[in-house]
């Protein structure tokens, strides 16, 4: 044991090298760590990670320069090699207080790698988040570590896929039994799936969350609160499958909702409430039926004129 204090002039300097570390479901195949203009008062460190396993998450390589000071870490640089794509990360951690600052962006990347192997698809994301690590000896959760979190979230997801619904077959059930019966078969696919959010103490709020695809589009405006694991939304859904289908067979209601032109629509509104984690969905019948009146009277009057046009 050391009984004399280490001089404040100590310097550190040198590569730690490590292979085959594993924790619980965690491995990495190996880690350097390059200690450089170390002493009492700062370290910058160099961090690599070959082949990382993070649960069910795999990376080839992450890198990070760090500056550590008595007072706070600061990433300086981060980068993250998922199987495809790039996530480049900075920001600082208080070492007393817990609080940290984190900024972000990926390009080129596959949401399947890093959000859910049922959501298919390329993926760019870009952010900024502050908030408060939780203190305790319990294994924090979800509602910990969003307690003092805010901050702002791009996500834009294209071209991709949903094999397995999930909560949106209860809501496509409400929409039409047969189309939810299809979807649940062969998946939802979509051509844009993303929005801006603005979280502010764990609550997320959104005005623009859309899922545009081949056989629904659908709006989402509202709040979801993480801590206490509710959501109240407003959700604007147009079945586009199941319209076609309705005007093919119907060419009498085309006409009437869409005015005698091809590519009606009918908007159904639903109020999305409950628990985030299992929401239920309600059909707002009246905001359904009144809130664009004018297009399907406009139709109606104007259905002799295109019926005649037609012909």
């Amino acid at each position: 044991p050391f009984d004399k204090k280490l001089s404040p002039e100590l310097k550190l300097e040198g590569v730690l090298i490590g292979e085959k570390l594993v924790l619980e479901n965690h491995t990495i195949e190996s880690v350097e760590l390059n200690f450089d203009e170390s002493t009492s008062h700062s370290t910058k460190v160099q961090i690599k990670l070959d082949k990382t396993r993070l649960g069910d998450k795999r990376f080839k390589k992450i890198l990070a320069f760090f500056k550590i000071t008595p007072q706070k870490i600061n990433l300086t640089k981060g980068k993250v090699w998922p199987s495809k794509g790039l996530i480049l990360l900075a920001g600082n951690l208080k070492i007393k207080s817990g609080e940290y600052r984190i900024k972000f962006k990926g390009e080129e990347l596959q949401a399947k790698d890093l959000l859910s192997k049922h959501l298919m698809g390329p993926l760019q994301f870009s952010g900024a988040l502050t908030g408060s690590l939780p203190k305790g000896n319990d294994p924090p959760e979800l509602p910990d570590y969003s307690r003092d979190l805010s901050g702002d979230i791009k996500i834009k997801l294209t071209d991709g896929a949903i094999p397995k619904l999930g909560m949106l077959e209860n809501f496509l059930t409400l929409l039409n039994p047969n189309t939810a019966l299809n979807t649940q078969k062969e998946g939802l696919s979509y051509d844009y799936l993303g929005g801006n959010f603005k979280i502010e103490n764990g609550i997320v709020h959104t005005n623009n969350f859309e899922v545009k695809s081949p056989q629904i589009n659908l709006t989402v405006a509202g709040k979801a609160n993480l801590v206490e694991d509710t959501v109240l939304a407003q959700v604007k859904a147009m079945p586009l499958q199941m319209l076609d289908k309705t005007i093919k067979a119907i060419p009498l209601l085309g006409a009437i909702l869409g005015g005698g032109k091809k590519g009606g629509v009918i908007e159904t509104y639903f109020k999305m409430h409950g628990k985030l984690s299992q929401p239920k969905f309600t059909m707002e019948a009246h905001k359904t039926l009144t809130e664009k009146p004018g297009s399907i009277l406009k139709g109606l009057f104007n259905l002799p004129q295109n019926l005649t046009e037609e012909k």
